[in-house]
């Protein structure tokens, strides 16, 4: 069941910086994306810009529920990047908030990530996954490729 007022916004790490100053959505994403601590000060432009360096081609997405405030909005997030040479997505974090589980949140983030990733023509999707959620990504059609490290993955149809 999804929640009917579910937005998903896509965000790209250096392109959310200059939202920050005035948006607090923008703050919390750069929270999630752990550049920012909840009491941030802009001054450590030397931290800030390491961070940026580290995450610089990382994307993220964020669902949030259109009806509450920003303070109360955030659903979930789900953080990737990806890479063109192996033609595949990565898939570094799927977090749903603990009164949101099991009503949609995290398949819709997943379903938004897999359908960038068709629509940038990538073969894959690759993922790290704890036992507790190997049904969930089963379901949606991954297969585990290396059991030791948890890997599972999606193979995307190829476009000729």
């Amino acid at each position: 069941m999804q929640t009917p007022s579910l937005e998903i916004s896509s965000y790209k790490l250096p392109e959310t910086i200059p939202e920050a100053r005035n948006n607090l959505m923008a703050r919390k994403v750069l929270q999630l994306f752990g550049v920012l601590q909840p009491f941030f000060d802009y001054n450590h432009d030397g931290d800030l810009q390491r961070t940026l360096e580290a995450h610089r081609e990382r994307c993220l997405l964020v669902a949030t529920d259109g009806r509450l405030s920003q303070e109360e909005a955030l659903k979930g997030f789900l953080s990737y990047d990806v890479d063109l040479s192996y033609r595949s997505m990565t898939i570094h974090h799927l977090v749903v908030e603990e009164p949101a589980r099991g009503s949609g949140v995290g398949g819709a983030l997943m379903s938004r990530a897999e359908s960038i990733a068709e629509d940038d023509d990538l073969w894959s999707v690759n993922l790290r996954s704890t036992g507790d959620s190997v049904p969930f990504y089963a379901h949606r059609g991954y297969e585990t490729v290396d059991e030791y490290e948890s890997m599972m993955q999606l193979r995307l149809p190829r476009r000729r």
